[in-house]
């Protein structure tokens, strides 16, 4: 075009790049979505030629084979002024348009309004909302959600276990022993909800609290585990404010709810393809952080409580003394019914003023500091046995506030359906304090070490004059271990992640290792995977242990499936590994650390723990976070936000609802030209693979294959696991052929190193070896980590955390 004489082509060309070069600069577009635009209107642009042309052939007459030129150009000029846009052009427009066509019945907002203002608009009073909260209607956005294609499969084709294999939430003993899941079968639905309070603004510019919000997400459950990974699987229940929610509570916010729940669990009918279905449906479970699921719950939100745990009675002062569940300790829903009604007994009386008299000649004085000193430790012993185990007020007693708003909904149990989330307690808190300790241990000089190399001075003794040759002192340096210097080295520059290259941890300042660790819990994972090759000669032998059992506690924590034998084995290692933790730091008794012992019930109640984590809520955050940069306007900002969201959720139901590809759009392979089979120097070993192909079949080579954000390329590393024993191979070719993936790969040699819960490459085979994608059974690539120690050192380990199912 650039080169044409034609004056309109350089019109088009030029009001082109000015309309590219504003959208840019004056919007603040960025490259990625001006690409977008450009292949967009080109598509635009091809759609209206197709319609001048179905035009122009309808309405111009054709004489003795041609047409009319004065009709083409009246009826082009019939169509001047007219938009592409026409009728979507205003968000009003837009989101009408995309609410009617993702479903037969569109469904709007609902606000709750708590209380009501004033405000004067030039001298007119008019009475609005002060404080409030939107929600979006829960059965009108299932039915929308079931009318997908994709999904409606996930439920009517549920892929059960037989007891004792948890591949997803709902082969757990809680959904199975349900009495709505007993009586309807496995077909019913399984409702999985996430609170949690976000701060959208910088605190550093605006005023506290301000903009922090509480966010309600709901989940499906019968969708399947590689599917309900996508964010389009996480749907909105509503958005308030974190002041307002503090002031009324979550009840008056999920009223609307829970009344659509326990209708769910009688059965409602939906309008399925344009016909009823019956539907039954359970709450299952509430994924949250500890502070998020005790207020939901309930419970004391504080880990100062005298029964900080929401599953147990346990007491702070013996939350860490054992590690192995004690079914006695355990809250039950019957008995924690019981004390819900003592607690709202309590509330309900007037409070009762008694006065005593003190007597300050009582006590006895204490003479001696010794005396004193065995006073204070009676004290301490008794009384946990006498003050705290019998406490006069129930809500103190038995942990409890108030009863949860999730207690109406059938057989919801608030004892059981509080997972702890791996997320929270495991990376981001007993994960964190270990590797932050270690580090502590191995970067800094104790203070007591410090103190006996510094040299003694006696007293109403003038200080030594250091210029003097007599009178010079040698103090003893004392030194690290490792500088912190070098472990950032080592994180930054002398690690290569592999696909995990994205969650490289960020540098560690001194500062960190006595508050805590600025790392993401993807950070944390990849930090104590690579730390135990740190730790290497740098710590004890004892806490070289304790860091290997928790890469072990972590590996089953994150396994895709899992079974009774993993549940077992979670239950020994927590114990071996809490016992070890309190002996070596007994001043570190935490709640997270005692949340610990609970995992395997809840491996059993709610199947595998990585799908009971909040990682794809948090990951839902950042997609309103980036809305708030977009809408840079703070005022009202919950409707803002929640109309964008379901504009936004329309949008994909319309475009994938009917061709079931609203979760899941397809798999991406990077591809060369097709050839023949017998023109490829590999034919022999994909002709083993699948001997019924014809020679003259076209094969591509594939640089890149992507399913479920999983992606495979050359020297990525693929688990051959079968029967137990731990097989590895590094892709050298993929094919496709005939729709088929086949990896073409070299067997590696692998040691087993169990202080480091890995396994290193020491050699790779040759020898070329061909398998079917479709029969691998762990079908993910597997993390390996290569360390640079020094010149010509290079060691490559393969690890667990990340990938599950590796390292039993």
């Amino acid at each position: 075009m650039a080169d044409s004489t034609d004056a309109a082509a350089y019109a088009i060309q030029g009001a082109a790049s000015s309309f590219l070069s504003t959208l840019k600069s004056k919007f603040r577009t960025s490259q990625i979505a001006i690409d977008f635009v450009v292949k967009e209107v080109n598509s635009l642009t091809d759609l209206y030629l197709d319609f001048l042309k179905e035009r122009i052939s309808v309405n111009c007459a054709i004489q003795d084979g041609h047409l009319r030129l004065d009709q083409v150009f009246s009826e082009l000029e019939s169509l001047r002024g007219q938009s592409l846009f026409a009728g979507v052009e205003t968000q009003p427009y837009l989101d009408s348009y995309i609410a009617h066509q993702s479903t037969d019945l569109p469904f709007g907002l609902k606000q709750l309004v708590f209380d009501w203002k004033v405000v004067y608009r030039r001298g007119i009073p008019h009475r609005v909302p002060a404080e409030y909260a939107y929600v979006v209607p829960f059965l009108q956005q299932l039915e929308q959600l079931l009318n997908c294609k994709d999904v409606l499969h996930c439920v009517d084709n549920p892929r059960p276990s037989p007891d004792g294999v948890f591949k997803t939430i709902t082969d757990g003993y809680f959904y199975k022993a349900h009495f709505i899941v007993v009586r309807n079968g496995p077909k019913t639905l399984s409702i999985v909800i996430y609170v949690d309070d976000v701060q959208f603004a910088d605190p550093c510019k605006s005023k506290k609290l301000k903009h922090k919000y509480r966010l309600f997400y709901w989940c499906l459950g019968n969708i399947y585990p590689e599917l309900r990974s996508s964010l389009k699987a996480i749907n909105l229940i509503g958005i308030v404010n974190y002041k307002v929610a503090k002031k009324y509570g979550n009840e008056e916010i999920l009223k609307l709810f829970m009344k659509d729940i326990k209708a769910l669990g009688d059965g409602v009918k939906l309008k399925i393809n344009g016909e009823e279905r019956l539907f039954h449906g359970i709450l299952q479970f509430v994924a949250a952080d500890i502070p998020a699921a005790a207020n939901l719950g309930g419970f004391k939100e504080s880990h100062f409580a005298l029964r900080p745990c929401r599953m147990c009675m346990c007491t702070r002062f013996d939350i860490c003394d054992h590690f192995r569940e004690d079914e006695n300790l355990l809250r039950r829903i019957d008995e924690h019914e019981k004390s819900v009604l003592q607690v709202e007994a309590k509330k309900l009386k007037t409070p009762l003023v008694t006065m005593v008299d003190v007597s300050l000649t009582s006590r006895q004085e204490v003479d001696t500091f010794e005396e004193e000193e065995e006073e204070r430790e009676f004290i301490q012993d008794v009384r946990p046995a006498i003050v705290f185990n019998d406490h006069h007020d129930p809500s103190v007693n038995y942990g409890i506030n108030a009863r949860s708003p999730l207690a109406e909904a059938p057989g919801f149990d608030v004892t059981k359906c509080f997972p702890y989330d791996i997320m929270h307690g495991l990376w981001g808190g007993v994960g964190e304090l270990l590797c932050r300790l270690l580090l502590k241990d191995m970067c800094t000089v104790p203070k007591q070490q410090v103190d006996a190399s510094q040299p003694k001075q006696r007293r109403n003794v003038p200080a030594a004059n250091p210029s003097h040759p007599k009178q010079q002192n040698k103090v003893p340096t004392v030194k690290p271990k490792v500088s912190l210097n070098y472990v950032n080295q080592v994180i930054q520059d002398f690690c290569d992640y592999g696909h995990l290259h994205q969650s490289r941890p960020s540098p560690i300042e001194k500062s960190h290792l006595e508050s805590k660790l600025d790392q993401s819990a993807s950070q944390m994972i990849v930090l104590l995977h690579i730390l135990p090759v740190i730790a290497v000669n740098n710590i004890s032998e004892e806490k070289q242990d304790l860091l290997g059992q928790f890469t072990k506690i972590s590996a089953v924590s994150m396994l895709y499936e899992a079974t009774e034998e993993d549940a077992l084995e979670l239950e020994s290692l927590v114990e071996i590994f809490g016992k070890d933790f309190v002996r070596i730091y007994p001043e570190y008794k935490t709640l997270k650390l005692h949340a610990l012992r609970h995992l395997a019930m809840m491996l059993r109640l709610h199947g595998p723990l990585r799908q009971q984590a909040c990682f794809r809520y948090e990951a839902m955050h950042r997609e309103f976070t980036r809305l708030v940069d977009i809408i840079n306007n703070m005022i009202n900002l919950e409707f803002s936000l929640i109309t964008r969201h379901i504009s936004a959720r329309n949008n994909d139901i319309m475009n994938g609802k009917d061709d079931g590809t609203f979760l899941y759009s397809g798999d991406i392979v990077k591809k060369s030209e097709p050839t023949t089979l017998t023109a490829l120097p590999d034919r022999d070993l994909i002709l083993e693979l699948l001997p019924e192909l014809d020679l003259n079949v076209e094969v591509s080579t594939v640089d890149r294959f992507d399913r479920h954000g999983r992606s495979w390329k050359k020297d990525v590393i693929v688990s051959l696991q079968s029967n137990q024993e731990h097989a590895f191979g590094i892709i050298e070719k993929i094919y496709l052929v005939n729709d088929e993936i086949v990896f073409l790969y070299n067997n590696l040699k692998v040691n087993y190193l169990a202080k480091f819960h890995a396994f290193e490459i020491q050699r790779r085979d040759n020898v070329l070896k061909g398998i079917l994608f479709s029969h691998i059974k762990l079908q993910f690539p597997v993390t390996r980590f290569t360390v640079h120690f020094r010149t010509n050192n290079v060691k490559s380990f393969l690890v667990s955390g990340s990938s599950g199912n590796l390292v039993g």
